[in-house]
């Protein structure tokens, strides 16, 4: 213990010279060390191994420091011995434990809370050492020794009275990466002296220091706003004679200006640390606190400075692109866009952060993370009132899976955004394999145009750009990361190769190699290297994404066939979104897609279209109108008519939205009731608790599966009404008895689409002639004698199944026989579901047997085609529960319940997490043990129950 202490303080106990043999040696010695947290807190260890009675001396101690009363206490015991005496003889080992004990009794510890005055950001203190020295020399103690520990600040005075110089290795402990953050003082106070001099120490940020702070990362941040206050009124001067040059001008200064805030602001380091130095001196290290201003510091100030920039934008963004949007609907889109970039960000950055510190906290935001973006995002579609819609049928919809087939595509589904608003003419292509089109895009472009974007998209699905894309933002993360690696191994191959040199001829030899060694060192000392690594990056990034662009050009090019409608499609986005065909170099590389004049000039080269061609169809795209007007709702034979406006009842968004409400309940009462059980248990203290464990999954297992049969009827009586509302507009009376909500899928087997496992919803009326149906995406009817059969057939793959009507149905004789299914929604008590199948199927075979009994169809309804549609966008339903799904969703919930399990407490976190496993294996199960039955398979029981229908008639 005693070299550990000498070479713990060699700034005590260092060796002496001829001249003071009789000053330090001579007599017993403590040592006081004192840390001042950046608030003012103190941190004190008093070292005295020659007292056993520190009465006195602690109180002195405490007085001199301004520490509260008892603040400082002696060491906890440790009755552990360390290992190499646990081998030794019990004398030697209670020898060692005695003599611990008695250390432990001359040493104080301890925290003080305000230890410091403050005065603004400015922290002092002074230690008066009169009474202290008079206990210390009563004691018969020599010397006392003080070391004082303090952050390095940008103003820092301690008194020069009784300081010790710094010996060598103390020289060379201060240019280390400790130094950096703190700074210390050490004093050697004679206790002979009768009245020795008050240290004294102030460090922090005086006002004209924290001005000079300040000022740095303010003018930064003003920057931006200055610039677009100053491109606004460009803009807004020019508009009237060039709008797209003033709005593309701005756009590019906005854009370029936020991008440099943003990264510059995150990334770097010099121009946020007068905010830094400022934050540090309100909050102590390793706390809630700092954790939330440090979070807060990095990403707080640029979001608003550049909201400030985009609420300047929207004079200019209403004369460019027309008013449409309200000054708060256009701040509320913008804001909540940026908050869904950066909300989840800062709580995963905190929630890292946090861990050390309370790890409760840090599950908490780590669940914020997913929970911030969904809310954000669901939030931004509201105000926004852009939803996705499927096309599951179409000639939009098979133009496209033509060119899917080609290019060996396997597509999940195509998809038609509202633009609304935004008026924005757009095609997007995703990793889920799904291209997606705006109706404005639609409503303007021709089909040949159309169909040549659809291309391009296609492309994209097919070389994985996506997927390459998403890979190379995460790369861009990390490439400081990877570009200082390389940069470190390339420098440290130089400086092996040098040494070797040096060795071998001398420390004069290869003196360019050494140049060069010396540059890489002042390279990789540049404060801001990280950030010009990045810069790096994201040029690489963009490169990508530009190349990506010309693939996917020369793809749509090699797909359709046809490069002029390649080329008039490009140049019609450029004009519909207010964009210039050509920009200059340095915007370029700044931008993800290349300018259309160099996009459009290597389609004409590699599309063989002479350059004549190429000048007139820009012409042509020049005199166009460059605001088209909102009267263009009509459209021509030319355009596709999926870009008409469509107001379904039954939405993707809303099925969507149902369909999570559902998985989160669910999830909830398979972590959040197991939990309550291991609670319960854990409080109840049972002796023998695993009856009780059992009992609670048993309970537990009976409330999943009665509220997942609950969940079935949710929203069913809001659905009909909608549709009740809708039809009763149209004239199409909807009684309680006239007309029953369905759900309709339009194969004899069940699959999956892009509502799930329903294609349709809708009414169905049985009529003394027809049977009528009128939903979404199709209405049709069906004569008595065109319906061949109605059987019961198995419905989604559950443990308690509930069944679905399949009908048969022929619209003449020697056409083919198609089969469909559907589902009753009827709005009823969930433990009536499967009664009321039963009963709706009874239904329609009477219908069948006799449909004369029933009443006649609404009027509305009596010139219903028969049912005619083209290939629908279908998938097995075993794609939906592939194993792959299956794991993330385990892996996903795993987290969540573990993460319940700290946050809240619960002991027992293998109970929660193997009930949860169970019932998602419960759930999932059922699927992989489904088999497709052809229409063929089916059984023959609707056929038994119209031979029984009609005996029963006819007796």
């Amino acid at each position: 213990m005693i070299l550990l202490i000498v070479a713990f303080f060699p700034a005590w106990l260092h060796a002496q010279d001829d001249d003071d043999a009789d000053d330090d040696s001579d007599g017993p010695f403590v040592n006081l060390i004192v840390t001042y947290a950046a608030r003012g807190d103190a941190t004190v260890s008093f070292y005295s191994y020659q007292l056993a009675n520190l009465g006195g001396i602690q109180a002195a101690l405490e007085q001199a420091l301004h520490c509260p009363a008892g603040s400082l206490v002696n060491p906890p015991a440790q009755t552990e011995l360390p290992r190499y005496l646990k081998s030794r003889p019990l004398k030697d080992q209670e020898r060692y434990l005695k003599y611990r004990e008695q250390m432990r009794h001359g040493n104080l510890i301890g925290t003080c809370a305000g230890a410091m005055q403050r005065a603004g950001l400015l922290l002092s203190t002074n230690i008066p050492l009169d009474r202290l020295n008079g206990e210390l020399r009563s004691a018969g103690i020599r010397k006392l020794w003080v070391h004082i520990t303090y952050p390095r600040a940008r103003f820092a005075e301690s008194s020069a009275a009784g300081r010790s110089p710094r010996l060598p290795e103390e020289e060379l402990q201060a240019n280390s990466a400790r130094a950096e953050l703190y700074d210390d003082a050490s004093y050697a106070i004679d206790t002979a002296s009768a009245s020795p001099d008050a240290i004294h120490l102030a460090f922090g940020l005086r006002r004209q220091d924290a001005i000079r702070a300040a000022v740095l990362p303010v003018i930064f941040l003003i920057t931006p706003i200055v610039l677009c206050l100053w491109m606004r009124r460009a803009a807004i001067r020019d508009s009237s004679a060039d709008p797209i040059g003033a709005w593309f001008s701005y756009l590019r200064v906005l854009l370029f200006s936020g991008n440099c805030l943003l990264l510059i602001w995150i990334v770097g380091q010099t121009v946020r640390k007068g905010f830094d130095d400022l934050i540090g001196y309100y909050t102590s290290a390793h706390s809630a606190s700092a954790v939330a201003l440090n979070v807060g510091v990095l990403f707080l100030p640029p979001w608003i400075a550049y909201f400030v920039c985009l609420l300047l934008s929207y004079r200019v963004f209403a004369q460019a692109r027309g008013n449409r949007w309200t000054r708060g609907e256009f701040l509320a889109s913008h804001a909540l866009t940026l908050a869904a970039q950066f909300l989840p960000v800062m709580c995963l950055i905190a929630s890292i952060e946090m861990a050390p510190i309370n790890g409760q906290a840090s599950m908490a935001l780590l669940f914020c993370v997913y929970a911030s973006y969904k809310l954000c995002t669901w939030l931004l579609s509201r105000v926004t009132g852009m939803q996705f819609e499927p096309l599951a049928t179409g000639e939009l919809r098979d133009c496209v899976f033509t060119f899917a087939k080609k290019a060996a595509v396997e597509l999940r589904g195509v998809f038609v955004m509202p633009a609304g608003k935004s008026q924005m003419a757009n095609a997007f292509a995703s990793r889920q394999r799904m291209v997606m089109f705006t109706d404005y895009l639609l409503s303007r472009l021709n089909k040949r145009e159309v169909a040549a974007i659809a291309a391009h998209e296609i492309t994209h699905i097919q070389k994985k750009h996506a997927m390459w894309t998403g890979l190379a933002f995460f790369g861009l993360m990390f490439s400081p990361e990877i570009f200082y690696w390389i940069l470190r191994s390339v420098l440290g191959a130089f400086r092996h190769a040098l040494e070797l040199r040096r060795v071998a001829d001398g420390a004069a030899a290869a003196p360019g190699l050494s140049n060069l060694v010396h540059f890489g060192d002042r390279v990789m000392a540049f404060p801001e290297l990280i950030l010009v690594l990045y810069i790096i990056g994201l040029v690489l990034y963009y490169l990508q994404s530009r190349y990506f662009e010309h693939v996917a050009d020369a793809g749509a090019l090699q797909l359709s066939g046809d490069p002029e409608a390649v080329i008039t499609a490009l140049l019609k986005l450029a004009r519909l979104n207010l964009l210039p065909v050509q920009w200059d170099r340095v915007t370029g590389s700044l931008m993800t897609h290349p300018s259309m004049l160099r996009r459009v000039e290597r389609l004409a080269k590699i599309g063989q279209v002479p350059p004549e061609r190429l000048q007139e169809l820009m012409r042509e795209q020049a005199v166009g109108r460059a605001e088209p007007t909102d009267d263009a709702t009509g459209l021509s034979e030319e355009q596709f008519k999926e870009g008409a406006p469509r107001n379904p009842v039954v939405t993707l968004r809303a099925v969507s939205e149902l369909l999570a409400l559902k998985k989160w309940v669910l999830r909830f009462c398979s972590i959040a009731t197991p939990g309550l059980v291991a609670l319960a248990i854990h409080h109840a203290a049972l002796p023998h608790p695993a009856p009780a464990y059992i009992g609670g999954a048993i309970a537990c297992f009976a409330i999943y599966v009665l509220v997942g049969e609950w969940q079935s009827v949710w929203g069913l009586s809001r659905r009909r009404q909608r549709f009740v509302t809708r039809l009763e507009a149209e004239g199409i009376a909807c009684g309680e008895d006239r007309a029953e909500l369905i759900d309709l899928n339009p194969h004899p087997v069940l699959r999956t689409y892009d509502l799930v496992f329903v294609w349709d919803f809708g009414m169905l009326f049985l009529a003394k002639d027809r049977l009528s149906y009128a939903g979404d995406q199709l209405r049709f009817a069906l004569r008595p004698e065109q319906v061949l059969a109605v059987r019961l057939g198995p419905g989604i793959p559950d443990w308690l199944p509930v069944r679905r009507i399949y009908i048969d149905w022929q619209l003449e004789p020697g056409a083919p026989v198609q089969t469909w299914n559907l589902g009753v929604r009827s709005p009823c008590a969930f433990w009536r579901i499967r009664s009321q199948v039963k009963a709706k199927y009874e239904n329609l075979l009477r219908w069948k047997l006799s449909s004369a009994s029933f009443p006649e169809a609404p009027a509305a309804l009596q010139s219903l085609p028969a049912p005619s549609i083209g290939e629908i966008t279908n998938h097995a339903l075993r794609s939906m529960v592939s194993i792959r799904r299956y794991l993330k969703v385990v892996f996903l919930n795993m987290i969540l319940a573990i993460a319940a399990c700290v946050v809240f407490r619960i002991p027992s976190a293998w109970y929660v997490c193997l009930f949860d496993f169970l019932m998602l294996t419960w759930s999932f199960s059922p699927f992989w043990f489904f088999k497709e039955a052809g229409a063929a398979a089916q059984t023959n029981e609707g056929l038994r129950g119209h031979e029984t229908l009609a005996r029963e008639a006819g007796d």
